[in-house]
Formats: structure tokens, sequence, C-alpha cells
């Protein structure tokens, strides 16, 4: 295969193909074009069909966006019919090793404090919002809080891309998929959320919060599932509140602004916050928590972390009004 060398290089962790010459990498954190490419459209459209064939769908008129996983990574293709007669495919490498916080430590990801901070509020069983841009290392930040949960805590991971390790024997996943098909039936996030109440979850976790699912975690949430996880794409707490409310909004268009603020102030506590550097270093930025709701919106604080002795104290920002 054309592309083998780029596949079995596991530094690079993204592989952007714009057309059939012109192919990108990020390796290390940088993007940068590659040498290689296919020898004709006609080889790259092949290689297009048997990633279809390989995830058992196809892309067409009817159907112009197709993603789930291919081998190592998480593949989207779209459709020529709407690139300007190329298909572009995204390419990103799931992680195959599973991390533990530990890990992190050892990587400067996160610092000793932050480390007993974080396994205070996995303990303490708080819902946790792990937010950050697109490659900032919000998936394989939450398969490390997994891995340090009990054996006997069951989670029900839901997904749309099957991604996350399942951490212990009690535990499952749920993963949902879109057929063309008049005939089947979809399953979507917000089906999966609904379903996974009758199935006994002591944590829910959700790979990526990006649609109306909002409003059905968020009320299952609720309920009573504390110790629950979910990602968001947002480059800070205070956007990551902002976007979750015009989730809700999607899937709730009725409910007032005020209910969905109170929501999220009964649902969401601690807002962890990781970035990624234009040097490609993957780091946490901030742990924020919900402080309190106001007339004018909630608040939300930096947490206080946990120091040793002779350490300098977490210098926050201080609180800030959403």
């Amino acid at each position: 295969m054309i592309l083998q060398k780029l596949l079995d290089d596991f530094g690079i962790t993204e592989i952007s193909i714009n057309n059939y010459r012109n192919i990108w990498v990020e390796k290390d954190g940088i993007l940068g074009p590659s040498d290689i490419h296919f020898e004709s459209e006609h080889q790259y459209y092949l290689f297009v069909k048997e990633i279809c064939r390989d995830l058992n769908a196809d892309v067409s008129l009817l159907r112009p966006f197709i993603s789930g996983k291919w081998r190592d990574f998480r593949v989207h293709i779209a459709s020529d019919h709407i690139s300007q007669n190329h298909f572009i495919i995204s390419l990103r490498r799931i992680k195959t090793k599973s991390w533990t916080l530990e890990d992190f430590v050892e990587n400067n990801f996160l610092k000793p404090n932050e480390l007993i901070s974080l396994q205070k509020i996995i303990r303490e069983k708080k819902n946790i919002l792990v937010v950050g841009p697109t490659g900032s290392g919000k998936t394989s930040f939450m398969g490390a809080i997994l891995n340090s949960l009990p054996h006997n805590e069951r989670c029900l991971i839901l997904e749309d891309t099957n991604e996350l390790h399942i951490p212990n024997d009690s535990s499952v996943k749920l993963v949902s998929y879109d057929e063309e098909q008049e005939l089947v039936k979809s399953v979507h996030l917000n089906d999966l959320v609904k379903e996974s109440l009758r199935m006994r979850p002591d944590r829910l976790i959700v790979g990526e919060i990006r649609g109306a699912e909002a409003k059905d975690l968020l009320l299952a949430l609720s309920t009573g599932h504390s110790g629950s996880i979910g990602t968001l794409h947002a480059n800070s707490a205070s956007e990551a509140l902002l976007r979750l409310e015009m989730l809700i909004q999607i899937g709730a268009p009725q409910w007032s602004l005020e209910t969905i603020r109170r929501l999220l102030f009964l649902t969401v506590q601690i807002i962890v916050v990781v970035n990624k550097s234009e040097h490609g270093l993957r780091q946490l930025n901030s742990i924020s928590k919900v402080h309190s709701l106001e007339n004018f919106g909630l608040v939300i604080e930096p947490y206080e972390f946990n120091t040793f002795p002779n350490s300098n104290k977490w210098d926050g920002s201080g609180r800030s009004a959403f």
C-alpha cells in the first residue's frame, strides 16, 4: 500500500489527504507535507473504496460523509461530490497504549500536585468535563482517568467512534451508528444515553458531547449518576459552558436559559482544560469548578490544588463569570 510507511510510523498522529498528490502529516505535534503520494486519481479512488469496504459503508450523494474506526485510526471521508471532485480523508491515530495518570505526570502533561487533586476529584465522584481543542489529548486523558477507577465500578462508555478502552470487566461500551438504508434504524448518541440508564451504570462516560445528546446526558446526570465524564471541544471552562448551553438548546429549544443554567449547575462540577501548544506540546491547562449560580449566570473558579511542602501554590487567575 502506498501509505503503509505513514501508517507504520507511530510518530505520526494525523494524516490529512486533500487529493491524490497532496498529503499532510502531523508528527510530534507539527503539521507538514509528506513526500509520499498516490500515483494517480484512480489509485486514490481504489484506496477510498478499500476503506469504505472495511467500514461497511460508502460515500455517495445520499451520504456525503462517513466516519469510523479503520485499522488503528479514526477516519473521516468527505465525498468528491461536495469537495471539488476530490475525496478528502482525515486519519487520526487511535492510541493503542492504555495511559495512566502517572504516565501523564512522567510526560509532563500533569504536575504531581495536579495528579493528587484529580485523584481526589475522581474518588469523590465529581462529574468531570474534559475540554480542549482538536488533537489536545482529551480522549487519551479521559482514558487515563478510566484506568484509575476501581475494578468494581461499572462504566457505560458511549461513543460515536470506538476509541476508549474498557477499563475493567464490569464495564461495557455502546457505539452509535448511522445507516443510509431506510429499513435500518440509525442509533445516535442520545439514544445510547437513554438506553444506558437501564444498564446499571455507576458512571456514564461520553466520548464526545457535540449535539442534542447534551440535554439527555445532563438530565441523566441530574438523576444521581455521579462521577460521570465527558469531553467537549472548547478552549476554556467558560467557553465549554457556553457551548453546552447552545447544545442543550438544540435538544430542548423550549427550555428557558434560566432552566438550562440551573441544570448545568446541578450536573457539571469540574471542568478540566487541556491544550496543545504551537510546538505540539500537550499539557493540562487548568482545573476549574462550577462555584455558584447567580442572576447573571454561572460562576466558575480555579480548583485549589493540593500541594507538597515547599511547592508553589497554583496561581489561578481568580473567578470568572459566565
